[in-house]
Parts: structure tokens; sequence; C-alpha cells
């Protein structure tokens, strides 16, 4: 598919996770390992009883809210993470995360320092909302 179209997004689902390092040579954008999620989940279950519900409703698109990876604007360059929080929460949307580097080097940072991480125009926000348009004023 790549070779095809290398602007096409391409995921691959491996069902055993010592395989994920086989796809590092290749052009594809995520690798997903779902036997890995839910050894994770049922950790998460051992520890809190009834966290099942939370990511059954953050990972349903039919109800309630999901997580998503916004891209921000301009505006929002040299906020930091507890202001944007605090414009963003007025709009019913909560500010979990940062998705932020250089392109393929890009991390996720839940809950980065408030008042020490600063947002760039690279950066996307890992959010939890209805519905994945950020408000139009923020």
């Amino acid at each position: 598919i790549e070779a095809l179209n290398p602007a096409v997004y391409t995921i691959v689902e491996v069902c055993d996770q010592s395989n994920i390092a086989n796809f590092s040579y290749t052009t594809v954008d995520e690798v997903v390992c779902a036997a890995e999620f839910s050894e994770r989940l049922l950790s998460q279950v051992i520890m809190n009883p009834g966290i099942t519900r939370v990511f059954d409703e953050l990972l349903t698109f039919e109800r309630g809210n999901e997580v998503y990876l916004m891209p921000l604007p301009q505006e929002t360059v040299g906020m930091t993470f507890r202001e944007l929080h605090r414009r963003l929460l007025q709009s019913r949307v909560i500010l979990v995360g940062v998705e932020s580097g250089e392109p393929g080097k890009r991390k996720i940072s839940l809950n980065p320092g408030a008042d020490t991480f600063r947002f760039r125009l690279t950066d996307k926000a890992v959010v939890i909302a209805f519905d994945q348009e950020l408000p139009k004023t923020v």
C-alpha cells in the first residue's frame, strides 16, 4: 500500500508483540498489537476494578467522549499546559497531554508540568471530548 500511495496512513496489526520490531524497517505509520493492549487492560483492572467502563466509553464512538489528538491553532503557541487546560475546559474539552517532538520521533506526554510545559505550533493536544473539533476560540 505504501508503495502505491505513500500518503495513505497505514496501520499494521500484529498478534505477537515480539513481531513489532520486524516493522521498524518498513514505512508503515503505526503498528498495533491488540494482545499487548489486552494485557495492559487486564493489569489496570486488577489494580482498579471497574476501570474497563472508562476505557469502554473512551474507545466507543457511538456514545459519550473519546480521546483525540488535535492540532492546535497559532494562538496557543507559548501557552502553558495549565492555561490551555483552563480554556478548553470552558468548552467541556479536557486536556490530558501533548504529542510533541520531531517527525518520526514524536512522543506522548500525559499530564506534563502544568506551568513549565509550553505549547509549540507543531504540538498536538491529547484531549477527551465529544467530538474532534476544538472550540472556535481557544
